[in-house]
């Protein structure tokens, strides 16, 4: 009996100590940035980013962007693009000794819920309605992505980012198979589910003048570690072209949310070859 009692004392104070990890936003673990985490290691310090967009599932292709100098990441467009995760895997598992970025990176789409009987979407005010499919992050995350480039609308679908890209206490991401001994070594994690929230990267896109509209809340959203103008979608979302008095104004909202919630910005160089993302911290 006493025995018994013991245990359920042991998971009772198991089950705080979660809760307070929840509550404070931090991760049971404290293992800080791996030390291949070049991206987390300098958002800490407040330096620049710079990543590259890859989209086509060629290995030797990625290795080659990856191995750049100053080159912070390789992002994985997958929704502009026509890869399929399988290829995506495979591109991120290849042995690449000559890699100075590390780290993989994912844009992925917001897909939302659907109602499983009549196929169709949510409406507010059903708390349904900004509930994200976990399907695509499950599998950008089991492949190995660890900076999560997503479109967000509203504070709401800001929050199901979250809960879907981290592990518990932050989160509900599933532990499931995945190739991270391949991609991330024990020998440089240590403990890769035990660390990962301590390295995972969510960038939350703003595409919108919905987004736009609720930048401020969306950024001051505890897991969301920068916003990114998204400078092609937004234009033609607002109507207003990229330079024009109007466009600059919902260009300076996300700036200033940024700034305000001292988080980091990032912007697209659309015309550089590959496309060229370059994060700072907002000022």
């Amino acid at each position: 009996m006493r025995s018994g009692m013991k245990n359920v004392a042991g998971v009772v104070s198991a089950v705080g100590i979660v809760a307070m990890a929840a509550a404070s936003g931090t991760s049971v673990s404290s293992a800080g940035p791996w030390p291949t985490n070049n991206v987390k290691q300098k958002m800490l310090a407040g330096e620049k980013i710079v990543a590259k967009r890859i989209d086509a599932a060629d290995a030797a292709k990625y290795c080659t962007m990856a191995s750049a100098p100053g080159t912070d990441f390789v992002w994985t467009d997958m929704v502009h693009s026509g890869m399929e995760y399988g290829y995506v895997a495979s591109m991120w598992s290849a042995p690449c000794p000559s890699a100075v970025a590390r780290m993989r990176g994912a844009e992925i789409f917001y897909s939302k819920r659907v109602d499983f009987m009549t196929k169709a979407y949510f409406k507010s005010p059903d708390p349904a309605a900004n509930e994200l499919q976990p399907k695509e992050m499950q599998r950008a995350t089991d492949a190995g992505a660890m900076i999560i480039m997503i479109n967000v609308d509203n504070v709401a679908q800001a929050r199901q980012v979250v809960q879907r890209a981290y592990y518990p206490p932050i989160g509900q991401r599933d532990l499931g198979p995945g190739q991270y001994s391949t991609v991330y070594p024990a020998s440089v994690t240590s403990d890769y589910v035990g660390s990962y929230n301590d390295n995972v990267v969510v960038i939350a896109i703003i595409s919108t003048v919905e987004g736009v509209s609720q930048a401020n809340a969306i950024a001051a959203v505890p897991g969301i570690h920068a916003l990114s103008i998204d400078t092609m979608s937004l234009p033609s979302d607002a109507g207003y072209p990229v330079g024009s008095a109007d466009y600059s104004k919902l260009d300076q909202a996300i700036r200033g949310a940024a700034k305000t919630n001292r988080k980091y910005l990032c912007i697209t160089d659309r015309a550089a070859v590959p496309n060229t993302l370059t994060c700072e911290k907002a000022s």
